[in-house]
């Protein structure tokens, strides 16, 4: 025990070097100094391993934030590491990681959907951004602004192509006076990159993109169309760079936003629209989204305004310059398509519901704000509507959502060997899907949804009848028709099973099941490959908890057994009893479904 000094107020240390021992006694001070210069040496390799630690975990952030000593050494061995695929030219390099591959069934074919995750410090930016077709060649534009082609495959080659927007501009006059770090980074996700137009002169190939532009003078914001000529556009994989200073500015909208009072709704929005296309006369029609001046978040009603090109489509003749308005009363102007037939179709966001189909005519007021489908947010009511859950007075729309899909761009497929020909894709990002719209006499008689999982921003149909999209999160999605003639073999029935009336079995149990390799909808697993799977094992989500209970896999005793009483075999199954009591027709279903692999 350590012992106390009346007088002096010494109190002796309670640790091993010092037990037992009496400060005053100095026989003991060799031993003492042996065991402290021990424990010194001890913390020493302590600090001095924490401060290793410190100083290369900064040193790495250095490397990655300014590609300082051994950047490119580092990234050599990632990229092998990880199996990332290169396109390297000079001074340009692109990367893609590995693809996910998954099918699709739709209303007449199956889809093969490659997805390519684009990786790293060489990736791209979603949440904006564009594709175009030029020729052969895929050329696209991410939200900051970067150019790259993009090759079947998952391959992306960027290209050095810069379009002047201010941003730094704007963002140091946003980090001035915002003070909250969400609202910032909004500042910066919503100041993009809208779309890309590009079209083959006798010059060269022509580029406008719409995009937002900072104004320093006006302090303001506007939506600008910018325009270079590319005379080769091949020859900027061989490092040619266009700087900013040759594009020409086509259009900018009028009057700029200014930076208001909280919370900021017209400058920091993505009610910005910005989609182009051109006409059979080779104009520009752009659409210009009405940045929330919808007389509710702000007292404007920029669309029906003749003196603002807020809410508007605007005309932009490419030859002469001049400019006019096209239509008006449009929101948020997120597709623009020029069909084969010559119609104007625009796509746009509704408030809470109301996404529209637009067919435009030049001169058409389309109503908004003052009429829509939808709803103000968390209410059942839109304000400027006279007669709510109508359109009256106005141009109607060919269709609208209710709910919301947040309805981005729009296709036509072309191709008359192709099951789609003449339908429209419209691409959404909050419901993660595609709908093929088939529209005849002027209406859309059929809307079906094809699930894809992710936001798409852009999409394009190209020349092999493969449907390419560009997802919010910079992913590339590939759909190609599946080859479908050894399933279809599978599938045929057999003389015998004719006349045993399995195919109208198996068409009973369609009504619910697929029979294909895709995936199976929302009401029923597929039953492609069901022989040897686990029982509940397949990606169908919607399984009861009462076949999920069930332990085993689908042999012919589980399948028999689950076929001729579903209740038995799992007490509370949503399976309904397809009465199948005769032996031999049991026998040729489960032989049936055996095959299907």
């Amino acid at each position: 025990m350590g012992r106390t000094r009346e007088g002096c107020g010494y109190i002796a240390l309670h640790t091993d070097a010092f037990n037992g021992y009496d400060p005053l006694d100095t026989t003991l001070k060799p031993e003492l100094d042996m065991k402290l210069g021990f424990l010194k040496s001890k913390y020493l390799l302590v600090l001095f391993f924490v401060s290793t630690l410190v100083i290369s975990f900064s040193y790495g952030i250095l490397v990655g934030r300014f590609k300082i000593f051994p950047y490119d050494s580092l990234k050599n061995v990632w990229s092998s590491a990880s199996g990332v695929k290169k396109v390297v030219a000079p001074a340009l390099e692109g990367t893609v990681s590995g693809q996910e591959k998954s099918m699709i069934e739709t209303n007449l074919m199956v889809l093969e959907a490659h997805k390519y995750n684009i990786m790293g410090e060489h990736g791209l930016m979603g949440d904006g951004g564009a594709l175009e077709q030029v020729g052969d060649v895929v050329l696209g534009v991410d939200r900051e602004g970067t150019f790259f082609f993009y090759e079947p495959g998952g391959v992306v080659i960027k290209i050095n192509i810069h379009v002047d927007m201010n941003k730094n501009s704007f963002l140091g006059y946003m980090q001035e006076h915002i003070e909250r770090e969400g609202t910032r980074r909004n500042a910066d996700r919503y100041f993009r990159v809208l779309d890309l137009v590009a079209r083959e002169t006798e010059r060269g190939v022509e580029l406008v993109v719409s995009h937002h532009y900072w104004d320093d003078e006006a302090q303001g914001k506007r939506m600008r169309v910018s325009r270079l000529l590319v005379n080769d556009l091949k020859a900027l994989l061989e490092g040619q760079r266009v700087g900013a200073e040759a594009w020409e500015v086509l259009y900018e909208s009028y009057p700029p936003i200014p930076f208001g009072d909280p919370p900021h709704k017209a400058i920091i929005t993505n009610h910005t629209g910005g989609r182009m296309a051109l006409d059979r006369q080779g104009n520009l029609i752009v659409g210009v989204g009405e940045h929330r001046f919808d007389g509710i978040s702000y007292p404007q009603i920029a669309a029906q305004d003749d003196t603002s090109s807020y809410g508007k489509l605007i005309r932009i003749d490419l030859e002469t310059g001049q400019t006019g308005v096209y239509a008006k009363g449009v929101r948020n102007p997120q597709g623009m398509l020029l069909d084969r037939d010559g119609n104007l179709w625009e796509t746009e966001h509704g408030p809470r519901g109301g996404d529209e189909l637009n067919l435009i005519r030049e001169g058409n007021n389309y109503g908004w704000p003052l009429v829509t489908y939808g709803t103000e947010e968390n209410a059942f009511v839109w304000p400027h509507n006279k007669r709510q859950g109508h359109h009256d007075e106005y141009v109607r729309p060919v269709y609208a959502w209710v709910p919301s899909i947040g309805i981005s761009n729009l296709t036509q497929v072309d191709n008359a060997a192709h099951p789609w020909d003449g339908d429209l894709l419209v691409s959404s990002l909050a419901g993660l899907s595609l709908y093929r719209l088939h529209i005849r006499e002027g209406r859309v008689v059929l809307a079906e949804p094809i699930r894809i999982g992710e936001r798409i921003r852009d999409l394009l149909m190209l020349d092999d009848g493969a449907i390419l999209l560009f997802a919010d999160n910079a992913r590339f999605i590939e759909l190609k028709p599946a080859g479908q003639e050894d399933e279809d073999v599978t599938l045929q029935f057999t003389e015998q099973e004719r006349e045993l009336g399995l195919d109208e079995v198996i068409n009973y149990c369609s009504t619910c099941h697929s029979f294909s390799r895709a995936a199976g909808g929302t009401s029923a697993p597929s039953l492609w490959g069901v022989w040897g799977r686990d029982i509940a094992g397949s990606e169908f989500s919607n399984y009861s908890n009462a076949l999920r209970r069930v332990r085993g896999k689908w042999d012919e005793g589980a399948l028999k057994a689950f076929l001729s009483d579903p209740q038995g075999f799992a007490p509370g199954t949503t399976m309904p009893d397809p009465v199948l009591v005769d032996e031999a027709m049991l026998d040729a279903l489960v032989a049936y479904l055996k095959r299907l692999q």
